[in-house]
């Protein structure tokens, strides 16, 4: 009879116990690895948007959003708190508060099997960070054409006007449950033509908003500005290069594919602006007198974006 009351005690102790802190994200997967989904009827839906899991009852560690209408799994044991429910994730456990759920009792195969194969896991894939935000490196090639002023100009050199080739650079910042992001770096443009070449680098900031965002897609609006002090352009039967400097601006928009994963995607176009001062007026062989003051045109690029 001994055995039987110490026996009740220990399991009593056991379910009831407070967990201790979890010191990583990882504790929380590695917690409870022999609980297995038994009751399979045990099942919730996310109702509110922005919804977290936690990686303890007190509800003090977030771990993960989770998004509106995804299926989840409870864990077949009771909390000592009333609105927190434990959820089975990968094996380990997680807590959600009450209000963010709605408990089910029947589901279709189809929608255990969505729960099962993608919704939580791909979720968790995403990594605990996005609670954090984001940052990424994006390399982008651009090709950009920029219109009348320009194809003007080479028809003064007697040259056929070409696109401007950019390679751009930039680290770009996306904060914590924010529909905005903004990023910074350096960028390169030439273009080589039989009669004139041109090459510079520029220093260029982008602010972002993301009106709609998917599992695997993004859709951004961007806004930009930049500055170069070491713009040169050099034309055949000219003598000397004759150089300057410019800012510009861009406004534009983008899909990112897999934005929350390692390596993604990126393409996009803009809507360009160089304004060009400090450039001496060329006079070309034929006596003819032009200055180069700027020129528009759309920019069309695709890169790769790495999740840091």
């Amino acid at each position: 009879m001994i055995q039987k009351i110490t026996l009740f005690l220990l399991l009593s102790s056991g379910l009831w116990a407070q967990e201790p802190e979890p010191s990583s994200v990882k504790d929380i997967l590695k917690k409870y690895k022999n609980i297995r989904q038994e009751i399979k009827d045990r099942k919730a839906i996310i109702k509110t948007n922005d919804a977290i899991i936690f990686a303890d009852v007190g509800l003090r560690y977030p771990v993960h959003e989770i998004a509106k209408g995804t299926l989840i799994n409870l864990a077949n044991f009771e909390v000592k708190l009333e609105n927190v429910f434990p959820v089975l994730i990968n094996g380990g456990v997680g807590y959600i508060r009450a209000g963010d759920i709605e408990v089910q009792k029947i589901f279709s195969n189809r929608a255990a099997s969505r729960l099962d194969q993608h919704s939580v896991d791909y979720q968790f894939q995403k990594s605990a960070s996005t609670l954090d935000g984001r940052t990424n490196f994006v390399a982008k090639y651009a090709n950009f054409s920029p219109g009348t002023n320009w194809s003007d100009f080479n028809d003064l050199a007697g040259d056929s006007a070409q696109s401007i080739t950019g390679y751009q650079f930039l680290v770009e910042f996306h904060p914590r449950n924010k529909k905005i992001g903004f990023g910074v770096g350096p960028s390169i443009y030439k273009v080589e033509q039989s009669k004139i070449s041109m090459s510079t680098w520029a220093f260029e900031g982008q602010l972002f908003y993301s009106p709609a965002k998917w599992d695997f897609f993004q859709w951004d609006i961007n806004v930009g500005a930049g500055f170069s002090s070491g713009i040169t352009i050099e034309i055949t039967g000219v003598e000397g290069v004759n150089s300057g400097y410019f800012y510009s601006w861009n406004i534009g928009t983008s899909l990112r594919f897999l934005p929350d994963y390692k390596i993604g995607g990126i393409l996009g176009f803009n809507y360009r602006t160089w304004n060009i001062s400090g450039m001496k007026d060329v006079v070309f062989q034929n006596g003819t007198l032009a200055d180069l003051n700027g020129f528009s045109g759309s920019d069309f690029f695709l890169g790769l974006t790495y999740k840091f």
